[in-house]
């Protein structure tokens, strides 16, 4: 049976979505977020600043970047550059492949689409399955990187008439 979910994502959006479960209504309100403009430029382009990659561009040590200098650090510079470009490459695999560790499918679209933008120099934003933009906006939303609160709320009136969805 269809029942009435309110999704709130703090101050900056609040929506009512259709569905049977908790989960189909994150995945009716991801679907319907996935076209947005910044979300779709953090996940689109392979930029190490402020974007999905950065999430990826590090190791044991921490980012791959000195924090005071913004170039690479020390250790990574020591190393020659194929050796540098190898290493790198490797942790943002074994990183991609953590972060969607129950979806293999949707972290080899991700390094399928950067390794091509690399090899061809393409500028151009990456284009993903519907599926991937859902999956990886949900996991984002969880991880508490999108919305400083993020909630799922069943509205359920048929006792009082009214419901507290949210307080703060």
């Amino acid at each position: 049976m269809t029942r009435l979910f309110a999704v709130h994502g703090g101050p900056s959006i609040y929506a009512i979505v259709k569905a049977e479960t908790n989960d189909e209504a994150f995945d009716v309100f991801a679907k319907s977020q996935i076209n947005d403009q910044i979300f779709r430029e953090h996940v689109d382009y392979f930029s190490v600043n402020a974007n999905l990659l950065e999430d990826f561009y590090l190791d044991e040590e921490g980012s791959f970047f000195d924090s005071e200098t913004g170039s690479l650090r020390k250790d990574l510079l020591n190393l020659n550059e194929n050796d540098c470009v190898d290493y790198i490459n490797r942790c943002i695999e074994e990183n991609a492949r953590r972060f969607w560790n129950d979806a293999p499918q949707i972290a080899e679209e991700y390094l399928s689409e950067l390794f091509k933008e690399r090899e061809t120099n393409r500028i151009e934003p990456a284009l993903f399955s519907e599926d991937f933009y859902v999956d990886t906006f949900k996991r984002i939303v969880k991880d508490g990187q999108w919305y400083d609160e993020f909630e799922i709320v069943e509205v359920d009136l048929s006792e009082d008439g009214s419901q507290i969805i949210y307080r703060s």
